[in-house]
């Protein structure tokens, strides 16, 4: 789109300059180069050359919260993304945390090559190669093995995920032919990639036989679920959140006593995008003796875990991490139960930098270790 025509299709126009986009924004309270609406009301003066060149252009966490507050429903996460794709055309990409690895992981499997196996399926695990009910695990090995010395066992997610759907009598399919998702790819403007990406994915599940494919992370489950549509049409399958899935068979476990205090973190795309926010708790509050604390912000209110697409990951990240973790903390809980791989990894990063300290269990892993 012209960026004429960006304005127009995400309401931009219709900015009142009133900055609640940017009083809400977690970046902009901590990175006053960045803002919101002077973002937008440059592109709405045609003032657009200077945005598209703007480094600061890759340092909204496109997390929601400036979209969820706005009274007049500017679309500015649709805004940030397609004026993004303006500025790839012209050379601004802004600056690829780990030195552009994920972005060359991802290029790499959008160009149809084999993929790795799961290899991570231990002895005992009920899998199979076809199935109506097909788990998704993404991008997962691969973080697994990066981020390794943070301290992560991120094998242990899609293990007891199997572990979890094997107890409701659910053997999984595997596919070896699944992509990256392409939630990095769409969100930073490079939508050939993505399309390639999500085409690439939709055929695998549609080989293995799925009817449902069941998502560990939130943004795999919010890109396939919202985006991929948009592009593909109607999909031949369901797709559906882990958690959806054991909170509609809560009644099969029977869950052993856990002695702890926890809370749990609203990720941006399990919470303000897909409004997710009762079962993960409700799920957890069935565990006998877990005591559940929400956290000083939580909900539509969570704080963005500071970091997204593996770009310009600033200072600013590690202070809006750090704060996060102090959140939690705060709380007196001796776990904080995540949902997403990646905030769990840019958590710990940034104690590794030393940031409040927690212990830390995805969701599913929380929900395994209860099971009787």
């Amino acid at each position: 789109m012209s960026v004429e025509q960006i304005v127009k299709e995400t309401k931009a126009i219709l900015c009142l300059d009133c900055t609640v986009c940017t009083g809400s924004c977690p970046v902009a309270r901590m990175r006053p180069a960045f803002s919101p609406r002077l973002t937008v009301r440059r592109t709405v003066l045609g003032k657009d050359k200077g945005v598209i060149a703007d480094p600061e252009l890759w340092s909204c966490l496109t997390c929601g919260t400036c979209s969820a507050r706005c009274p007049l429903e500017v679309d500015f996460l649709s805004f940030i993304r397609e004026i993004r794709t303006e500025a790839i055309q012209q050379g601004n990409t802004g600056v690829p945390s780990h030195d552009g690895l994920m972005q060359t992981m991802a290029e790499i499997q959008a160009t149809g090559l084999p993929q790795a196996k799961h290899f991570w399926v231990d002895e005992g695990l009920k899998v199979s190669k076809q199935g109506k009910d097909l788990l998704y695990v993404g991008c997962l090995p691969f973080y697994a093995i990066e981020f390794e010395d943070y301290g992560l066992d991120l094998y242990r997610v899609p293990q007891d995920a199997v572990r979890v759907l094997n107890k409701m009598d659910i053997e999984p399919a595997l596919s070896d032919d699944e992509r990256c998702c392409g939630h990095d790819q769409f969100w930073r403007g490079e939508t050939d990639s993505f399309k390639r990406l999500a085409k690439l994915n939709i055929e695998a599940f549609r080989k293995a036989g799925a009817e449902r494919v069941v998502f560990l992370c939130p943004e795999g489950y919010q890109i396939v679920k919202e985006v991929y549509p948009k592009y593909f049409g109607d999909l031949p399958f369901e797709p559906v959140h882990i958690i959806e899935v054991i909170e509609e068979n809560l009644d099969s476990f029977s869950f052993k006593e856990m002695e702890k205090k926890v809370t749990y973190h609203d990720s941006c795309r399990m919470g303000r995008f897909l409004g997710l926010y009762d079962a993960p708790r409700k799920v957890l509050s069935a565990i006998p003796k877990l005591e559940l604390v929400d956290m000083e912000k939580d909900r539509s209110n969570s704080l963005c875990c500071g970091a997204s697409g593996w770009t310009n990951c600033f200072g600013c990240a590690k202070q809006i991490q750090t704060e996060r973790l102090s959140q939690a903390k705060a709380t007196g809980a001796e776990l904080l139960v995540t949902s997403c791989p990646k905030c769990q990894i840019h958590f710990r990063c940034a104690m590794k930098g030393g940031a409040p300290e927690i212990e830390m269990l995805d969701l599913v892993s929380v929900i395994a270790s209860a099971i009787e």
